[in-house]
């Protein structure tokens, strides 16, 4: 069912694998651009209007209401139409003009049935909404993007969230800006760098180079907001190979036919605009994995909320302009998880809490005065994680974790006071920090302990 439940302050539970992990599913859906009546966004008569959004793992998220019904979509310039996931949305919904499409990915053996839908309503916060769109309702698809996330998440919107007026991306204050006045927005644009780009099919793209220390790249990017990684690139379309540093094979994510594996590892730079960033991590799938995709030659690869988040990001649609400005998350480094856990949210589990509450005073002879007490019980639904993956030769390995072990403590505390995204953190946070973990296997519960280690450091020659 595609309704959305979800609270804003338990955003706790993040994700572990960001939705780029299914970047090569919507990248390379080929949903045909036809509506009966061209979407419009309408926003206030004020200047700027401001949208609250949710930043995960540099992914942005966008509450909404789909025909009155919330939602959570994922804010992504690497789609064209408004898509959205499970089944049994057209009784809720009350959907117009529904007819089965056949919807292709490029490649063989990817084709799947969706329902297309017409003169629909999407309406944000602040009066902001989108009339007359089109939606693509996909059933049926093998995985659950909830175990990756925490969060239900009910589609992707791209192109018609941006065609129609110039907005502001900031990462550090959650927000986003559309402009209804482009003096104010030129204004704002002044001190931003811009980045030329071109349009193909709806999608922005634009040349980035990547530096190692003999090789130089520069390539034709997919400019993709909803890949919350920095860099994916494709092997086969590139004129050079990224071999001087240390690189390990790696689980990068799941697409419609199945695991996705390939390798990570460090670059000595990229350049984007006139800004260059050191040290960043690309990840390169391997040909076994995507054998049954066509990636288009002019693809090189994606540029994601991994280098976004670093900026705040101008976009002007209908001037083909796009720009970029720092922020203070510019310098942050480029970590990554050197425990070779793959974890996942693979549900929730009620506690049963016991608290003392008072019920009453009394006061003795002396006039002291006490307090008597009851005891409540209250039920917290606590979030599971369990373990998908763990890389060979990998400390979590070595000490002794295995596939499906489910994690009870990190470090002494619960793991279900933790976020995801804070498991991550730990798992992320220093090279030789100890980390002691907790698991359940099989009924029996097992300790383990060892040492971070980075995977990938960045050798200078």
């Amino acid at each position: 069912m595609i309704k959305m439940i979800f609270n804003l302050s338990s955003s706790k539970i993040a994700q572990v694998f960001p939705l780029s992990r299914y970047f090569l599913f919507f990248l390379l859906l080929s949903l045909p651009y036809v509506v009966v009546s061209q979407p419009r966004m309408v926003i206030p008569n004020d200047k700027v209007t401001k949208l609250k959004i949710i930043v995960i793992n540099n992914q942005i998220f966008l509450p909404v209401k789909f025909n009155e019904t919330p939602m959570l979509l994922l804010l992504d310039t690497g789609v064209t139409n408004l898509t959205l996931f499970g089944n049994k949305i057209e009784a809720e919904n009350e959907l117009k003009n529904i007819e089965k499409v056949r919807v292709n990915g490029i490649g063989q053996g990817s084709s799947f049935d969706a329902l297309k839908s017409d003169d629909n309503h999407l309406e944000f916060d602040n009066g902001v909404a989108i009339e007359n769109i089109t939606a693509y309702i996909i059933d049926d698809i093998n995985f659950n993007l909830s175990d990756y996330i925490g969060v239900t998440v009910n589609g992707i919107i791209g192109y018609e969230f941006f065609k129609d007026y110039p907005i502001e991306i900031d990462y550090v204050r959650e927000t986003i800006y559309i402009y209804n006045n482009s003096n104010k927005f030129n204004r704002k644009i002044k001190r931003a760098k811009e980045l030329p780009f071109r349009f193909i099919n709806r999608k922005p793209y634009a040349f980035v180079s990547l530096y190692s220390e003999k090789v130089t790249e520069e390539s034709l990017m997919l400019l993709d907001l909803g890949f919350g990684d920095s860099v994916i690139l494709f092997s086969e379309n590139l004129a050079n190979t990224f071999d001087e540093q240390i690189s390990i094979q790696s689980y990068l994510g799941s697409g419609l036919l199945g695991e996705i594996n390939g390798e990570i590892q460090r670059i000595k730079s990229l350049s984007i605009s006139d800004f260059n960033i050191k040290y960043p991590i690309i990840s390169i799938p391997d040909r076994e994995s995507i054998k049954n995709f066509t990636i288009p030659p002019y693809i090189k690869g994606l540029i994601g909320g991994g280098i976004f988040h670093r900026f705040n990001i101008f976009m002007d649609y209908s001037n083909s302009k796009f720009y970029l400005k720092r922020n203070r998350q510019f310098k942050e480094p480029f970590n990554v998880n050197m425990s070779g856990l793959s974890i996942k949210h693979v549900g929730s589990k009620w506690k049963k809490e016991a608290i003392s509450v008072p019920i009453g005073f009394s006061k003795d002879k002396d006039n002291n005065f006490s307090v008597s007490h009851a005891i409540q019980y209250n039920l917290k639904l606590l979030p599971i994680y369990v373990v998908f993956g763990v890389r060979q030769d990998s400390p979590a390995y070595e000490a002794g974790i295995r596939d499906k072990d489910v994690i009870v403590s990190i470090n002494g505390r619960n793991v279900s006071n933790y976020s995801l995204d804070e498991v991550y953190g730990i798992l992320k946070s220093k090279d030789a920090k100890r980390i002691r973990m907790r698991v359940e296997r099989d009924g029996e519960v097992y300790n383990y302990q060892f040492h971070l280690k980075d995977p990938i450091p960045y050798t200078k020659p």
